[in-house]
């Protein structure tokens, strides 16, 4: 006869793995994160690649002409974006100045509205406006000093790429027969819908980012706000950081628009045009281009982007959404864990019954985990 019992074992066992993997990633950060990206920068090359492949006959040529046409592509955008930048670098000391200027007039104008004296404002104010109109200018010129420290991570990461795309087929071979004969089937199913879901939220991300950055700069452009594409170029790029970049794209031409036009119709325009487009990105655009590929729900999303942050700051927000989109896979394979996988789905709140209708088995429940089995003499 057998009984089961909880395993303490096994339970001590997860909580000792999730602490290790959890510690790797904290520790691992500067190699795992050019690796990530290296992956999925692998997987949306790939096809370019194959191509290459056919025609030239070479599988290192094809990926030496793939990813120098890529890096020579970025190069053309970061000398666009770069010259703009230098320019707003230049004027950063009269940016401040009238920002120092508008801000005060701004707070004037909100004090006479809720009846506090001009002069109590001013006098609060007068003490700490410098703080507030140094924040653009620290985030630009603070954003240049990260982004030098982010040179190595990147070259780092385009090496990555050229090994994953010269040993990508001996890697996925020894990923497959990591499983037995009998699952090497499913096994295959998982690997290719995990490079399938990659491909399409990189597609879909980059397609967003064209979409962005021409409507970013058409407005801008007809609104009158100088560097326009610059500014654009900056919306599009932020909104890699899912829910707050769009958000950070309007904020800082808004108050660039401050400085150079004061508390005029422009700065209106400007809020009034990114909270459209905002709407337009969070509504239509993101939900059509990427959200078939991703399908996790808000919540779940949330916490990832902040375990993310925590862990791997701007890095871990970029790769958190695809990360959690592939273990959402993993889990849709594993039976006990397939509960899970439906705990983060993005229309979880039209399949409350779901758990009662098909996962309420012991199979598909956490503790059967955790369950050993022992046996036990009958009695003579």
């Amino acid at each position: 006869m057998k009984t089961h019992y909880f395993s303490i074992q096994r339970f001590a066992a997860v909580l000792i793995s999730l602490f290790l993997v959890g510690y790797l990633f904290i520790m691992g950060k500067p190699i795992l994160a050019p690796l990530l990206f290296a992956a999925f920068l692998a997987f949306l090359l790939k096809p370019v690649v194959q191509r290459l492949e056919k025609w030239i006959g070479s599988s290192m040529w094809a990926i030496i002409i793939t990813l120098f046409s890529f890096l020579t592509l970025l190069t053309a955008i970061i000398l666009i974006f770069g010259m703009q930048l230098g320019e707003i670098i230049g004027n950063c000391g009269n940016i401040q100045s009238d920002l120092e200027v508008g801000f005060t007039k701004a707070f004037r104008g909100i004090g006479q509205l809720i009846g506090v004296p001009s002069s109590e404002i001013e006098d609060y104010f007068s003490n700490n406006i410098s703080n507030w109109a140094t924040l653009p200018t620290d985030l630009i010129t603070g954003s240049i000093g990260s982004s030098v420290a982010v040179v190595g991570s990147f070259f780092l990461c385009i090496l990555f790429t050229f090994f994953l795309l010269l040993y990508r087929r001996p890697f996925y071979n020894f990923m497959l027969y990591q499983f037995s004969e009998d699952d090497r089937k499913k096994g295959g199913i998982i690997l290719r819908r995990i490079e399938k879901i990659s491909k399409e939220y990189l597609n879909g991300l980059l397609l967003v980012i064209v979409i962005l950055a021409v409507l970013n700069t058409l407005g801008l452009f007809i609104i009158g706000i100088k560097l326009a594409l610059f500014w654009g170029l900056l919306g599009a790029f932020l909104a890699i950081i899912p829910y707050v970049g769009t958000f950070l794209g309007g904020l800082l031409p808004f108050i660039y628009a401050v400085s150079t036009y004061g508390l005029s119709w422009q700065p209106l325009a400007v809020i009034i045009f990114y909270v459209v487009v905002q709407s337009l990105e969070g509504n239509i655009i993101t939900p059509k281009v990427i959200g078939k590929s991703v399908r996790i729900n808000p919540f779940i999303s949330v916490i990832a982007l902040l375990i993310g942050g925590a862990i791997w700051g701007i890095a871990g927000i970029v790769l958190a959404l695809p990360l959690i989109a592939i273990v959402r896979i993993i889990f849709s394979n594993i039976e006990f864990l397939q509960p899970v996988s439906e705990l983060l789905r993005d229309d979880l709140y039209k399949r409350e019954d779901v758990f009662e209708d098909q996962y309420d088995t012991d199979a598909h429940r956490l503790t059967s985990f955790f369950r050993a089995f022992r046996s036990e003499k009958r009695p003579q």
